[in-house]
């Protein structure tokens, strides 16, 4: 079994391999359930020319979130509406110099491998997204039917020989989806996101998981935690190092200047004036520094992206998700439960200790609801829930 955060990783930034498949069916009795607001089906494995290929429902472009919230915008023509309709993200339209109207053909897998290619039943792109700023950018979106429709004459990974389905009979056969990677699902209220996610483990049809993004993204942080105060320290010793030589070249510059110094003596000039003139020549140097950064910085204002409020925004939901996922741990730890996931699961089902005041309950439930919401901003997809097949 994969770890949550593998999977994430796969379904909302397509970093990784591709995991197994979900059952449509189960897929539809997630969508079914009370707690259930929306769904997001999506379908991945395919590429055209090492973009990642996104089978997917017109919910997508409905439920869709990034950033601050914010809902996929069209920068040129309309979502898809026929089997072989594609929408490109804003990256893959500019590196290729895609257009509307203009024919392309996806690929198998990765494309790594020879004749993986769905020549025979091209797409054309009659839309292509704003840029976001996301892994939207990088992605080829067509709908379920059309990643039904280029694998009908494909079996175990590899096209049937002497069976070719032309495009104009696709549509004779059934399209509807048997399978889908990931589904992404938002619910009604927030706070029941833990007992759906216990409700998808227990599913009896299909071994299923369900991912929350904040609490997979915390662990990702962790683990990028310790890869950042490593290079935190190499980035000590380096500066270190520049000042070990620095301080080496002004001595050498200092020697060069052996016999400049000595005439400057020599006509009356004071240690103390000597001292005051390097001094100067040192400052006029790191001035001179400052305005030609400050002069190309300005020259280059898009790379002032880090300091936008979305950037803060986002930077500020994860320290704050961060902080109660500890506190709550801390408090699982004290009252002899490891595993943090059931602290949190008994503190939104209510299950505190009869023993608590009316007043410990419902500080409880204020911190359960401060957890929830700054999980629900953090950078993943702006989903309560990611469902995957668990083994």
């Amino acid at each position: 079994m994969r770890a949550p955060v593998q999977l994430m990783l796969y379904a909302v930034f397509r970093i990784g391999e591709a995991s197994q498949n979900m059952r449509w069916t189960s897929a539809q009795k997630i969508s079914r359930h009370p707690a259930v607001a929306w769904t997001i089906p999506l379908s991945l494995g395919d590429s055209h020319h090492g973009f990642p290929v996104l089978g997917t429902s017109l919910d997508y472009f409905t439920h869709f979130r990034y950033g601050d919230r914010q809902l996929l915008r069209l920068q040129a023509g309309k979502p898809f509406e026929g089997v072989f309709d594609a929408v490109l993200g804003a990256e893959v339209a500019r590196r290729l110099g895609y257009r509307l109207g203009q024919k392309i053909v996806l690929t198998h897998g990765s494309g790594a491998l020879e004749g993986a290619a769905h020549g025979d039943k091209p797409f054309f792109v009659v839309g292509i997204l704003a840029p976001t700023g996301t892994p939207v950018d990088r992605t080829v979106h067509i709908s379920l039917a059309g990643m039904e429709a280029v694998h009908l004459d494909w079996q175990g990974g590899a096209p049937v020989p002497g069976f070719s389905i032309p495009p104009e009979l696709v549509r004779k056969f059934d399209l509807a989806a048997k399978s889908i990677t990931v589904q992404l699902v938002g619910l009604k209220q927030r706070g029941d996101v833990f007992a759906m996610q216990r409700a998808i483990a227990d599913d009896v049809d299909e071994p299923l998981m369900g991912v929350m993004p904040g609490v997979a993204l915390d662990q990702l942080w962790e683990v990028v935690g310790q890869g950042e105060q490593a290079l935190l320290l190499v980035s000590w010793l380096v500066a270190l190092v520049g000042l070990g030589g620095l301080v080496a070249v002004i001595l050498a510059s200092l020697d060069a200047r052996r016999r400049e110094l000595a005439i400057l003596r020599s006509v009356g000039a004071r240690p103390r004036e000597l001292l005051v003139l390097l001094a100067l020549e040192g400052v006029a140097v790191t001035v001179g520094g400052i305005l030609s950064g400050v002069a190309q910085r300005r020259s280059h204002p898009h790379r002032r992206f880090c300091h936008s409020p979305r950037t803060r925004q986002g930077r500020s939901a994860r320290v704050s998700a961060r902080a109660l996922l500890r506190r709550l741990h801390s408090r699982s730890a004290a009252a002899g439960q490891p595993d943090h996931l059931r602290g949190l699961r008994q503190a939104a089902q209510g299950r505190a200790d009869h023993g608590r005041d009316m007043g410990q309950r419902s500080s409880e439930r204020r911190r359960r609801r401060q957890l929830v919401g700054a999980l629900s901003r953090s950078h993943a997809s702006q989903c309560d829930c990611i469902v995957f097949l668990a083994s």
